[in-house]
C-alpha cells in the first residue's frame, strides 16, 4: 500500500470521522462529514444532531461512551482490564512515534476519535505492518459492535449514517489489509 491519492482520500475520511467523534457537532464538522460521505442533511437540524450526539456519546451519562476499554472489559474487572487496554493502545501509539498523553489532551488513548486519527497517521506514514496490527488487535474487536449499538440507539438519521459509515470503513479496510 503506497501513499497514493486513494490512500490520501482514505486518510482524510478517517480524519473527518475522528474530528466528529472527538469534537462533536458543529456546522463545520457536520458539513464536512456530509460532503465527505454524501450524507443528506435536508431532514434534520444541527440542533437535533447535536442533542443526539450529546446523549449518545459526550454527556456525563452518555448511553454509548466511545472508549474501547468499556466494550472489551468485563464489568467485574473493568478498571484493571480498561487500564490494560489503554496501556496497550498507548504503547502502539508510542511504537509508531506518537506520544499522546491523556493528562495533556484530556482524552483517554482508547477513545474512538484518537484511534481513528491514529489510523490516518499510519496511512499517511505508510506504516502498513503497524496498521494491520492495530486493526487486528483493536479496531476490529470493538468498533463494528460499537457502531451497531450506536446505529440502533441513534434518534437522527445523521447519527445512524455516521455509525454505519464508520462500521463499514473499518470492516472494509480490515478485509483489504488482511485479504486484499
Amino acid at each position: 500500500m503506497l501513499l497514493d491519492s486513494f490512500n490520501q482520500d482514505l486518510s482524510q475520511a478517517y480524519k473527518v470521522l475522528a474530528t466528529f467523534y472527538l469534537y462533536g457537532v458543529s456546522e463545520e464538522v457536520v458539513r464536512e462529514l456530509s460532503e465527505e460521505f454524501e450524507i443528506d442533511l435536508s431532514t434534520e437540524t444541527i440542533e437535533d444532531i447535536a442533542e443526539d450526539f450529546f446523549n449518545l456519546i459526550s454527556s456525563p451519562g452518555a448511553t454509548l461512551p466511545p472508549y474501547e476499554s468499556l466494550y472489551l472489559s468485563s464489568e467485574t474487572n473493568r478498571r484493571t482490564q480498561g487500564e490494560r487496554i489503554s496501556d496497550e493502545v498507548s504503547h502502539l501509539y508510542a511504537s509508531a512515534g506518537l506520544n499522546i498523553d491523556p493528562d495533556t489532551t484530556g482524552i483517554p488513548p482508547d477513545h474512538i476519535g484518537l484511534e481513528l486519527l491514529f489510523i490516518a497517521y499510519l496511512i499517511d506514514n505508510n506504516m502498513i505492518d503497524d496498521l494491520q496490527r492495530f486493526f487486528r488487535l483493536h479496531m476490529i474487536n470493538w468498533i463494528p459492535q460499537y457502531c451497531d449499538l450506536l446505529e440502533k440507539e441513534a434518534r437522527t438519521e445523521f447519527m445512524k449514517e455516521v455509525a454505519s459509515i464508520t462500521r463499514e470503513l473499518i470492516l472494509t479496510d480490515f478485509e483489504d489489509l488482511n485479504y486484499g
